[in-house]
Order: C-alpha cells, then structure tokens, then sequence
C-alpha cells in the first residue's frame, strides 16, 4: 500500500505498524486527504506512536515484573524473623515460582491444582 502511494522507503515504518495489527485500510485516508510530503510525515509520527507505546508497554510490564520480584524477595527476608510462625503453603510456592520464573524454559507451563482452603504449616526456628 504504501509503495502504491510512491512510499518505497519506509520499509521500516510499516514494519513498526503491521507488528501493531495497523491495517492498511486505516492508513489509506491519509493519502487520500493529503498531499505526499504531508501523508508522510502523518506516518511517520503515527508510527512513531505505535512505536513508543510498544515501549510504554514494555517499561510497564518490566516494572510490574520488579515491584513483585521486590515483594517476593522481602518476603522470604522476613520469613525467618520470628522463632514460631505460621506459612501459607500455597503463597510460598507462587513466591518460589515468581522469583524461579526465569529459569523455567520457554513453552514450560506450570499447572496449578491448590485446595480452596490454604494449607497452613508451623515452621519453628527450634532447631
């Protein structure tokens, strides 16, 4: 489409788009209302948008990713403050599976079958 309207260089622009799902269809009143250089420039900014938001995205997930490592982390620092305690068996395991995550291979999934109720243990540090 965008050869079709004299665009033969931007090879990479619609390769940012089409990784966004943007179809041609959309784009095709751009060339319709606007002269060449402007369309162009409208596309450029476009993808240029698609592309930071694919960003925005990434920093969001890498964020959230680190804020619930922390979580998990903290939590196995306190988890030998106390002498008595009582461990949630099940929240221990989501906590060793979030902080091992990275070393399960791609296409590995891991199925989860908790009961209802949490299963509680008494951990002592009573050695």
């Amino acid at each position: 489409m965008l050869r079709s309207h004299g665009q033969n260089d931007l090879w990479q622009l619609s390769a940012n788009l089409a990784r966004r799902n943007v179809q041609p269809e959309v784009l095709e009143p751009l060339f319709d209302s606007l002269d060449s250089d402007a369309a162009r420039a409208a596309l450029v900014r476009i993808a240029s948008s698609v592309e930071v938001a694919d960003l925005l995205n990434a920093i969001e997930s890498s964020t959230s990713r680190i804020s619930d490592l922390v979580k998990a982390i903290k939590d196995y620092t306190y988890m030998d403050q106390a002498p008595v305690q009582n461990v949630d068996v099940a929240k221990s395991l989501e906590t060793t599976l979030l902080i091992l995550n990275h070393k399960l291979k791609r296409g590995v999934i891991v199925q989860r079958h908790y009961h209802a109720d949490p299963l509680w243990v008494i951990l002592s540090g009573a050695n």
